[in-house]
């Protein structure tokens, strides 16, 4: 049986998108599970950049304006490898995150399409859907601070290729 291009693109689009139903429903059974404490009202002076749900990884801009980047550490990590490769990945829960960034790197440079969401407390969810070119960081949005948080994305690659996505948070 033979495939269209187009078709083949449907597929690896559908493919996709099952990956990211899995990752959230994942992600969701994490938050029901992980009893986060939703009636904590302290306050912080985190400054978080907002998704604007236009489609373009939601993360600030791309500017140099000269701040120091805090640093960051690894939290989850997945790879994938070959025609329209797909990778999907799940933070554990991590204690009141001040920052979340997702990094997306792919071999050779090509497209990337994917979606991100974080859930904090019980109902606090942000998500969002990339079109990226890497190598690319998105930060994402915290929809509760003072919570614990969990974070998953997954993305596809355009073409053949090395796909990986790494989940990182401020230390």
């Amino acid at each position: 049986m033979k495939f269209s291009p187009s078709s083949k693109k449907k597929l690896g689009i559908a493919a996709a998108l099952a990956v990211v139903s899995v990752v959230f429903l994942v992600v969701m059974g994490i938050v029901i599970l992980n009893g986060t404490d939703e009636n904590d009202d302290s306050s912080t002076s985190a400054k978080t950049e907002q998704g604007d749900g236009d489609g373009d990884g939601g993360g600030g801009d791309d500017d140099d304006d000269g701040e120091d980047k805090p640093d960051l550490k690894t939290v989850a990590l997945e790879r994938g490898e070959g025609k329209n490769a797909t990778a999907a990945v799940a933070s554990p829960s991590m204690e009141r995150p001040e920052e979340i960034v997702l990094r997306v790197s792919a071999a050779p440079k090509q497209e990337v399409i994917g979606t991100w969401n974080v859930s904090c407390g019980s109902g606090n969810v942000s998500d969002d859907a990339f079109t990226v070119t890497p190598p690319h960081e998105i930060k994402l949005k915290i929809p509760k601070q003072d919570a614990s948080c969990i974070a998953g994305a997954s993305g596809q690659l355009d073409k053949t290729g090395r796909l990986k996505l790494t989940i990182l948070r401020d230390r």
